[in-house]
């Protein structure tokens, strides 16, 4: 394989390049996801698409596709992803996560075609760098105290995330790409403008505080010194190299010191961090590492099925340790351990795949960085492997595999990292004829109005959550239980809170919320909310035995909180049995000792006779 090899359309590749480009930067405000959803949805519709021009390019002129084992891996894992279907404790959500994953290998697919050749590659991962610097600019405006795009900022400075931590993500996997084009270029122009992507990919990567990201630096600079230690070749050339780019790359790695000087902002957020909220982030993670050992144990084999980890963790919030920060608010969506987390959702064979996949890109890279000739693959080859370094220790700290811009940059990097293995083993390739174009169009083409019509459906939901939450806070109560009305909790987590959320705020009568009350718990039985509105409004119609039900659901699941054994206790008042509903105000007040409504209930339990 080499430059001589069939390429693809040069429009093909073009478009594949914008993508990479622009994905950072899709954003909507309009809705209640404000980066992730639209990302989804962009890579959803564009990547059958992608790879079906491939396909119809190889067909007509006669050319072939390349494949590798790893993306016959990558299949089953999917195959496995999708069964889960059947046993799911969440299966609307394996099904998106599906999709998800569909998207991506065949983003991966269509990567390592055009990675057959250097330029190919070299293109693709320029277009994904040059997409993080982008987005890295508008991060470090922000830190300079300017917004001028009035982007979402739940933990600022998060650029077009929403979330500092989703940007730090990922530019783990850019920056070290970032860095190593410094070495790819030979142009003095092309240096100095490489050197400009590092600076501004490695500036917003540090200013951002991530603790994650400064461990996968550590470690990616460990595997840098153990490559260039065990192979005495690849030293010199990366020294030799070095030394005509020093000056750029001293100036790229003294920006983000530039940028902390110039930022009183920045000081002044760095002054307030504290240590012991460091510390409590970090005991929350330990707390749910542990508690997730019974989850998986319960699910070894078969997992609790694919994206289904949201639901499927709420019953072991307190398994092994109290995960104390959990409110009825609050859900853990993701475990922050990536591969906790598939195993959880996947069983072991889940993991097994997982695992393979990615050892097969790391080996396949780290070949590369070995091989004796072409220098610039070598090159790509280190960069990818020291991505993938950091991607693996911020997935072991956070979940990287489910944020769409991480995640499309860690299957872009699996597609080139295959093309370019061809120069060590031909890769297999299969010829095109009118029959595979008949077979593998349709099946791309109905992906594409699938994926299309789901997502649609997918936005317009969190469209009208949006809309949910802002009647909320105008506390537009009509609006707010019309919408209500019309969501489906079961496309989006944010409903699941809300909606039922809705119906206590206003005050929902009976008739008005039981249904789609009875709906959301149907969908997710652990959900709090919806089963302390649905409790209280089956003690109004006088339905005590379904009330105290729901009520010892909520303490089984919340005996941190004080709504579970609040709703007992007033049951229990409803039903006579005051011995009961004194012990349950008892433990309102052990909890919160100044819950007034408890206290006076339990003074005036107090005063009965026999008491």
């Amino acid at each position: 394989m080499s430059e001589a090899s069939p390429t693809y359309s040069k429009a093909i590749l073009f478009l594949f390049a914008v993508f990479l480009l622009v994905q950072p930067l899709v954003y909507t405000e309009s809705l209640r996801d404000i980066a992730s959803l639209p990302r989804w949805t962009a890579l959803a519709l564009f990547s059958p698409l992608l790879l079906l021009s491939v396909l119809l390019y190889s067909w007509r002129y006669h050319s072939a596709l390349y494949w590798h084992k790893l993306f016959s891996l990558a299949i089953l894992l999917l195959a496995w992803g999708a069964s889960t279907y059947l046993w799911s404790i969440d299966p609307v959500n394996t099904l998106q996560t599906s999709i998800k994953l569909l998207a991506l290998i065949l983003l991966g697919i269509a990567a390592m075609q055009f990675s057959v050749t250097v330029t190919g590659a070299l293109t693709l991962i320029v277009s994904g760098v040059t997409g993080a610097a982008l987005i890295s600019i508008i991060g470090l405006l922000q830190i300079l105290g300017f917004n001028p795009f009035d982007y979402m900022q739940y933990a600022p400075p998060a650029a077009t995330f929403g979330n500092k931590n989703f940007a730090a993500m990922f530019l783990d996997l850019a920056t070290p790409l970032a860095f190593i084009l410094i070495f790819i270029a030979r142009q003095t122009r092309d240096i100095w403008l490489t050197a400009l992507l590092f600076g501004l990919c490695f500036s917003y990567w540090v200013l951002i505080h991530s603790r994650a990201s400064w461990l996968a630096l550590l470690v990616t600079m460990l595997v840098l010194l153990f490559v260039l230690y065990r192979n005495a070749d690849f030293r010199k050339l990366f020294f030799t190299r070095g030394k005509d780019r020093l000056v750029p790359v001293i100036l790229a790695l003294l920006l983000p010191v530039l940028i902390f000087q110039m930022s009183s902002e920045l000081e002044q957020l760095a002054s307030k961090r504290q240590v012991s909220a460091l510390d409590m982030g970090m005991e929350i993670r330990l707390r749910a590492y542990a508690n997730s050992v019974p989850m998986i144990e319960d699910n070894l084999l078969g997992g609790s099925g694919l994206g289904s980890f949201m639901l499927a963790f709420r019953p072991y919030l307190f398994a092994v340790v109290p995960l104390i920060s959990m409110s009825e608010s609050m859900y853990m969506i993701h475990l922050h351990n990536d591969l906790l987390q598939t195993v959880a959702e996947l069983g072991l064979p889940g993991l097994l795949l997982i695992l393979a996949i990615f050892y097969v890109t790391m080996a396949n890279a780290f070949r590369l960085v070995n091989m004796q000739t072409e220098n610039t693959v070598r090159l790509l080859g280190l960069g990818c492997l020291l991505a993938l370094s950091a991607f693996a220790v911020h997935a072991m700290l956070s979940f990287p595999l489910h944020l769409p811009g991480s995640a499309i940059l860690l299957w872009l990097i699996m597609g080139v990292v295959t093309g370019l293995s061809g120069i060590l083993k031909p890769l297999k390739r299969i010829k095109i004829h009118s029959g595979i174009v008949v077979v593998a169009g349709l099946i791309l083409l109905t992906v594409f109005f699938i994926n299309g019509t789901f997502y649609n459906k997918l936005l317009h939901n969190s469209a009208q959550v949006k809309a949910l939450e802002l009647s909320m806070k105008m506390n537009d109560c009509d609006s707010a239980l019309a919408i209500a009305g019309q969501v489906d909790p079961t496309l989006n987590y944010d409903a699941l809170l809300l909606t039922p959320f809705a119906y206590i705020k206003c005050e929902a009568t009976y008739e008005t919320a039981i249904q789609p009350i009875n709906s959301i718990l149907a969908y997710d039985p652990n959900n709090a909310y919806a089963r302390i509105k649905r409790g209280y409004l089956y003690l109004e119609s006088n339905q005590p035995d379904r009330a105290i039900q729901d009520f010892v659901v909520v303490a089984r699941i919340l005996p941190n909180r004080t709504s579970g054994y609040h709703g007992i206790a007033d049951t229990a008042v409803t039903m006579g049995n005051f011995p009961l509903a004194i012990d349950m105000y008892r433990k309102v007040l052990k909890i919160e000792p100044n819950d007034r409504s408890a206290r006076q209930m339990l003074e005036k339990l107090s005063k009965l006779p026999g008491k």
